[in-house]
């Protein structure tokens, strides 16, 4: 990602506004503030804003880069893995999906589709279905594992309809339309 110029909003533990800032065309930045803990508020136009808790120890100099996200940026799994013909995750799918719910945790207004892909092997109409399941699968386990706002995610399953790969020739084609992907569609609560 190329460095954004950001305009950030230092709050205290009270939410007293402490400090405002824009960082250089680099992205960087540069505050001083006493020791203690802050809240800081960091808004790029067209993104995201994102928020995030800043510990200050005396003498000590913090560095915190901030990831901004861009709504309709879509995300794309292939290594989220469901049992063989079935919505059930697999248990070496939740390190990734624990990654995707800590992005969640981070940005708290975040709405995100999270879109259930198939190869094109079964009718049409099973693996709508499936993907649907699947689709499903992940957003229950968000919402059950990390107690994340089932409002702010949205299930669909696309079946065979969007493919990476067209046509599929090997496994390998198979495995790449096999997929969660992950869009970010908007933010809850925020005026436009």
């Amino acid at each position: 990602m190329k460095p954004l110029v950001a305009d950030m909003v230092f709050y205290d533990t009270l939410g007293n506004e402490i400090t405002k800032i824009t960082s250089n065309k680099d992205g960087t930045y540069s505050v001083k503030l006493d020791q203690g803990v802050y809240r800081v508020k960091v808004a790029v136009p067209r993104y995201i804003p994102q928020e995030a808790i800043v510990v200050v120890e005396g003498g000590k100099k913090n560095v915190r880069d901030f990831a901004m996200l861009k709504e309709k940026m879509v995300f794309t799994f292939r290594n989220i893995y469901f049992d063989f013909n079935k919505a059930t995750i697999k248990p070496e799918s939740y390190p990734v999906l624990d990654s995707i719910a800590q992005i969640l945790k981070e940005n708290p207004t975040m709405v995100v589709e999270i879109g259930g892909h198939t190869d094109t092997r079964g009718s049409r109409k099973y693996n709508q279905k499936l993907s649907q399941k699947r689709a499903e699968a992940v957003k229950n386990y968000l919402v059950r594992v990390h107690g994340i706002d089932p409002s702010r995610l949205i299930a669909k399953g696309y079946g065979e309809s969007r493919p990476l790969v067209k046509p599929e020739r090997t496994e390998a084609d198979y495995a790449k339309n096999r997929r969660v992907e992950f869009l970010i569609i908007g933010q809850r609560g925020v005026e436009k």
